[in-house]
């Protein structure tokens, strides 16, 4: 039989990274609890997260090896699930509980995150061998043995497909206190955030609208500084269960539209996972799968490929649309990265944040596509050769939709990003408001769209 450690890691880096880790997380176990404890309403999932961290460093958290049980487990493959999937579960909470201590205001949580990634790192591995058991007992058994153990769940919500509503541009937090609205202003235009808001201030004392003042900031000034787009492609939603297996990425200066140092990388899977194979539905949205996964190290085995990352978007301004995935997946993956980010050094700005505060379609969705292609930024993309870190070029493989990939998803979020915000600016400078609000939903309207901004952009 494999030993348990050939599973967690397939390489001697891996398995020295995966060892760092256990030591690290045994030594901060006390601290984590410690935070714990001095955090008011912390809920029962961090109860006992001291223990579980010992336990943790001390060994891995799959209770079998392609279905055969270690430690004198269990050897019945459905008694197996079931142990497994309840440890799984109560590591899967914690997990998610200490992301939340970490990130939260004046949080005490311990100076270093591998506490973090180490039981992500765990979880992962579990899930692939509670896949390869529910292989054995059949996925009907496996998932009645998951809904007993999560027991009693609020129903799952049904939606009808329905006319679009017109999405509101700010939420009620937002304007109650405007202060991250006017940092991602900020960063959008390279000034501070108390120019941004007294600029707003000084809007609405002369009659403006709260939200139309926020808007009017957006074209105020023209974009302006250098920030890293990046994307990731992963197997699955899930940091605690899926792989980052592409990503690209690329500086990007918002004054003159210009994208450079471009890189883009594939990693590894597990070799359990590999055989296991990968969600279909993920397959078809990208076209990553195992074969073209063959050779490369996993991205939390991969320590290299976490320093370039890292030398890239320490001390910068990250860019992602609907960037709660990307934090998600790399503050739980990436050495140092969560570390940056709460220490103020890694910034991040959600483009899909700005298209919903900005935008003025209200009622065409803010995904990638929806945005980019608003903007012309997918016609723009298709044949352009970029700059790439390494002194060549990379060429990217844009068609006519978004590809699901890691360097052309980044760079049509960067394209985007910059002909709204140019346009924004131009009308600002014309005298005329920035603000717009369009609630149609025909598609010859949205050519018509199109149609317009690409004629501003041919102007330059």
């Amino acid at each position: 039989m494999k030993d348990a450690m050939d599973m967690v890691a397939r390489t001697d880096a891996g398995r020295e990274e995966y060892l760092r880790l256990t030591a690290h997380a045994s030594q901060d176990a006390d601290a984590w609890q410690a935070a714990a404890d001095g955090t008011p309403q912390r809920g029962d999932a961090l109860t006992q997260v001291g223990d579980m961290l010992t336990a943790a460093a001390m060994r891995p958290l799959r209770r079998s090896v392609e279905g055969a049980a270690i430690n004198g487990g269990s050897a019945d493959a459905a008694e197996l699930y079931r142990d497994s999937y309840a440890a799984w579960q109560e590591v899967h909470d914690t997990a998610k509980a200490m992301e939340r201590l970490w990130y939260a205001p004046h949080s005490p949580a311990p100076a270093r995150a591998d506490a973090m990634r180490l039981l992500t790192w765990q979880l992962r591995d579990a899930h692939d061998e509670l896949d390869w058991l529910a292989r054995t007992i059949g996925a009907d058994a496996a998932a009645r043995i998951r809904a007993d153990v999560l027991g009693p769940t609020a129903p799952k919500r049904t939606y009808h497909r329905r006319k679009p509503k017109a999405t509101p541009r700010f939420r009620g937090n937002e304007l109650d206190d405007p202060t991250p609205v006017y940092r991602e202003i900020a960063l959008l235009q390279d000034r501070a955030v108390e120019e941004v808001r007294q600029d707003v201030e000084d809007a609405e004392a002369q009659g403006m609208r709260p939200s139309e003042a926020m808007v009017r900031a957006y074209g105020a000034a023209a974009p302006r500084g250098v920030l890293v787009g990046i994307d990731l492609e992963t197997t699955g939603l899930s940091p605690y269960s899926d792989y980052i297996v592409d990503a690209g990425w690329e500086r990007y200066d918002l004054a003159d539209g210009r994208a450079f140092d471009a890189q883009r990388h594939t990693y590894g899977i597990s070799a359990e996972r590999a055989a296991l194979g990968l969600r279909r539905q993920t397959v078809e949205l990208n076209g990553i799968d195992v074969p073209q996964l063959e050779g490369f190290m996993p991205f939390q085995e991969d320590v290299a490929a976490q320093r370039r990352m890292m030398d890239v978007l320490d001390g910068a301004t990250m860019v992602a649309h609907h960037a709660r995935f990307e934090r998600h997946f790399l503050t739980n993956n990436c050495a140092g990265f969560a570390e940056a980010v709460r220490e103020g050094r890694t910034r991040i700005l959600d483009s899909r944040m700005v298209a919903v505060h900005a935008d003025d379609y209200r009622s065409r969705g803010f995904t990638l596509e929806d945005y980019a292609r608003r903007h012309g930024a997918i016609d723009a993309a298709q044949g352009v050769r970029l700059p790439a870190a390494d002194g060549g070029v990379l060429a990217l493989d844009q068609g006519e939709d978004e590809r699901h990939l890691g360097l052309e998803d980044t760079h049509i979020m960067m394209e985007a990003l910059h002909r709204h915000l140019t346009q924004l600016h131009d009308r600002f400078a014309k005298g005329e408001p920035v603000m717009a609000d369009d609630e149609s939903t025909s598609d010859d309207e949205i050519m018509l769209f199109q149609a317009a901004a690409n004629r501003f952009f041919s102007r330059e």
